[in-house]
């Protein structure tokens, strides 16, 4: 894993940075039963519902076995009746 160097921001640059932070952690908190309670959740979170890696949930998407939307980190599966 490579470093990146130190930065130095002035300090109400920082602050509105740890603002924003803020207010994204509120809306993914806000934003996830959302997604919960219509049936997609995150690769992550099926392959905990479901028992498998991650890999397989991606590979069951490929395979046409689970239906998806977004990608990378927001990428959703729909949970398998």
């Amino acid at each position: 894993m490579s470093r990146h160097p130190m930065m130095v921001v002035p300090l109400e640059v920082a602050e509105e940075l740890q603002a924003m932070r803020q207010e994204l952690a509120t809306l993914r908190a806000a934003l996830t039963p959302l997604l919960a309670d219509a049936g997609w959740l995150t690769v992550h979170d099926a392959a905990m519902k479901y028992r498998v890696s991650e890999s397989t949930i991606n590979r069951w998407v490929q395979a046409g076995r689970m239906e998806a939307k977004g990608a990378g980190a927001s990428r959703r599966v729909k949970m398998i009746a």
